[in-house]
């Protein structure tokens, strides 16, 4: 018979722990946390996963594992799962919890599917997640095509081990393949990217009528801020404006407060995108707020300081100090981060993965620094750097392949093209661009 569990929640901030805990629990260290939450600010916690959550004789115990915090996969699900081994018997006891931002999810839902990619009746919409993912955006988004009499079908598959073609040995690469060759509509919510893995390489190629919006490791909590809550009319006019006067410049150079100094020559040929969210028209498209290019090859020269968050270590603790030349990777500075991060790149036994891909500026008036790439690269006022593999989006014919592909935020950017400046320490100071960010709540 299950102990009695009169309360399971504790005010406690995470990871602080307190002198004693609560009478109710038994709490003790483990592996990096053990302690039960605050069920109310769950979502606020950002912890990676429960792993284990036992009841043991009167006492309950929680586990948690990421020394990052993401959100618990079981707090998605709007449920707190209980393990009991009492006497060699494993039980569950579901407690269900408030599903907090339950109608604004349902709202960001409906604006991705009717405004972003305007689904149409009978379009075949595929839905790709892994065991990872948030299950909520992944069911309200299915919820929203249906209600719309679009076709939905959601993929969902084991997590793999690495991101880009890192994860091709673990994916299902056959029947992946042909479903996203013959879909209309496709949404990558995977927290392991399929972003230039095999099956997405050949499904950009191959199928022209794919529309295809790159929401990678989406969870509630960002689906509401960043879609749900968005101007995109006015923050569609604003980078237009800024990619406008990218195109015509001829040279660049970013500066941060961190150490940031590299400057580089732009290449006409190479496209200018503007992420402004929308993907109604057949090609790869990404979450508004961001402006992507790879500089003419060769031309990047300098310091970069990843002071932001960096793939695949999460939010940094310490500055990542790159020494560029002619877009190679020559020396990586810094503490363990920085050691831990070029044994990375090694691993990959691949040249291109020392090689600058693209920089993108970021400019989404409700993004936040996680440790969530999709939404780190796009705060306002930063520069991220993208490394190894890069498409043919931004490198025409071709791109350039490899093993895989990281990204990297250099935060408070200063930005000049020309010689004029646009930014300064992340905020917007070229005139044209003044009003319009005022617009979107960024002064």
């Amino acid at each position: 018979m299950l102990p009695t569990i009169t309360a399971i929640t504790t005010d406690v901030t995470l990871p602080a722990m307190p002198s004693a805990p609560p009478p109710q629990i038994a709490a003790t260290h483990v592996t990096t946390l053990v302690y039960s939450i605050n069920i109310a600010s769950a979502d606020r916690l950002s912890l990676s996963g429960v792993v284990q959550t036992c009841i043991l004789a009167k006492y309950v115990t929680f586990e948690f594992r990421s020394p990052h915090f993401k959100h618990p996969p079981n707090f998605f699900e709007g449920k707190l799962y209980v393990y009991s081994n009492v006497k060699g018997i494993q039980n569950r006891v579901g407690e269900k919890m408030s599903k907090r931002y339950e109608f604004e999810l349902g709202k960001a839902a409906d604006i991705l599917v009717k405004e972003l990619f305007k689904l149409k009746v009978g379009e075949e919409f595929i839905i790709t997640a892994d065991t990872e993912t948030d299950m909520r955006v992944v069911e309200a988004t299915a919820r929203a095509a249906f209600a719309v009499d679009a076709k939905p079908v959601i993929f969902w598959h084991p997590s793999p081990l690495g991101i880009g073609k890192a994860a091709d040995p673990m994916l299902p690469l056959k029947s992946l393949t042909a479903t996203l060759k013959e879909a209309e509509a496709w949404v990558e919510f995977n927290a392991k990217w399929l972003l230039y893995s095999t099956p997405w390489d050949v499904a950009i190629k191959e199928n022209k009528k794919l529309r295809y919006l790159c929401l990678v490791e989406m969870d509630t909590d960002m689906m509401i801020r960043c879609i749900g809550r968005v101007n995109f009319p006015v923050l569609k006019e604003f980078q237009e404006k800024v990619a406008e006067m990218t195109r015509k410049a001829k040279k660049m150079r970013i500066t941060t407060p961190a150490g940031t100094d590299v400057s580089f020559e732009m290449d006409p040929k190479n496209p200018v995108n503007v992420e402004v969210g929308y993907a109604d028209t057949p090609g790869p498209h990404f979450l508004a707020g961001q402006i992507a290019w790879t500089p003419k090859v060769g031309s990047v020269n300098g310091t970069i300081v990843f002071d932001g968050s960096l793939v695949p270590l999460g939010l940094l603790k310490e500055p990542v100090k790159l020494h560029v030349e002619k877009d190679k990777i020559t020396k990586i500075e810094g503490g363990k981060e920085a050691i831990e991060f070029e044994a990375w790149l090694k691993s990959f036994n691949d040249p291109n993965m020392f090689l600058m891909a693209h920089v993108c500026y970021g400019f989404h008036p409700n993004a936040k620094l996680t440790g969530v790439c999709l939404e780190d690269e796009r705060v306002w006022g930063c520069t991220e750097w993208g490394i190894g593999n890069v498409g043919p989006m931004l490198l025409p014919p071709n791109g350039r392949p490899a093993a895989s592909h990281t990204d990297g935020i250099c935060l408070n950017s200063s930005v000049w093209l020309d010689n004029v400046q646009i930014t300064d320490k992340g905020k917007v100071i070229q005139p044209e661009l003044v009003e319009l960010a005022r617009k979107l709540g960024k002064t």
